[in-house]
């Protein structure tokens, strides 16, 4: 499979990602739970009466940059999905539990905050904390999914998710500002006896805006395993505003040398 076809901007790339606010507090629709004190703000959240004296709290909704979703998702077990905006989280600003909205094959997450600022005068810590939190799938069955967040920073992008029976039941980011890990195709198998044994793959970064165009070639035993790795990394890619001109890749061939599959250009 060519990784082109799975990380080029613009294409859908599975799975929905929305994150709103816990059933202890507001929703995405900007309701209010029973026994809260809620009314319309001007950012398009709502303004929460925390009941404590000289605090009131505002619920709003942040972009999402980065998610990381597994390449198997495991089946029948809740599945955790880290993520994370850009920038730096807002003064006395906390994440709300996520919601998971589920709807056939399309999963969406909406990442939502919760600011509280304190009674009195008091100044911003002068630290930038990451926004950055984990949301957590229901229960899925086998299957394809598609995931996104509700509020993407930089456009409609989709993830795939490919729920099996042996799956994982995480997947974490890497460190703020950082890509994630090359995809290293060495630990594939190249053995081979015919050409038809063969499928042309990419190695190195798989954040590039226009994708990765094939530079190796792997045994077709190993291509499940490799897809799999392609999704987790990709999904993880913090991708531009914009979608470059792409030329199309050259041509190249899977082919088995000497029981070794190799790439012919």
């Amino acid at each position: 499979m060519q990784l082109r076809s799975l990380v080029s901007l613009g294409t859908t790339v599975f799975v929905a990602l929305v994150v709103a606010c816990n059933s202890g507090l507001v929703d995405h629709e900007g309701s209010c739970p029973s026994g809260s004190t809620c009314e319309g703000s001007d950012d398009g959240g709502a303004n929460v009466d925390s009941g404590t004296e000289g605090e009131h709290c505002t619920i709003g909704s942040l972009p999402g940059d980065r998610a990381c979703v597994p390449g198997f998702g495991k089946a029948g077990t809740p599945i955790t999905i880290a993520a994370e905006g850009e920038g730096c989280l807002g003064c006395f600003t906390a994440f709300e539990a996520c919601k998971v909205d589920v709807a056939g094959t399309n999963i969406t997450i909406t990442m939502a905050t919760k600011t509280c600022p304190p009674a009195g005068d008091r100044a911003c810590p002068a630290i930038c904390a990451i926004p950055k939190t984990t949301c957590t799938l229901p229960a899925l069955a086998a299957g394809e999914y598609r995931v996104q967040f509700s509020n993407e920073s930089k456009g409609v992008r989709w993830r795939t998710l490919v729920v099996a029976a042996d799956g994982d039941t995480s997947c974490d980011l890497t460190q703020p500002g950082l890509p994630p890990a090359e995809l290293d195709t060495t630990k594939y198998s190249k053995t081979c006896t015919t050409d038809e044994d063969c499928v042309a793959v990419a190695s190195g970064s798989t954040c590039g805006a226009c994708g990765v165009c094939p530079s190796t070639a792997i045994a077709k035993t190993d291509e499940t395993a490799y897809d799999a790795e392609v999704r987790r990394l990709t999904s993880q890619c913090s991708f531009p505003d914009e979608v470059p001109a792409c030329a199309p890749c050259p041509p190249a061939e899977a082919r088995c040398q000497a029981g070794a599959c190799v790439l012919s250009k």
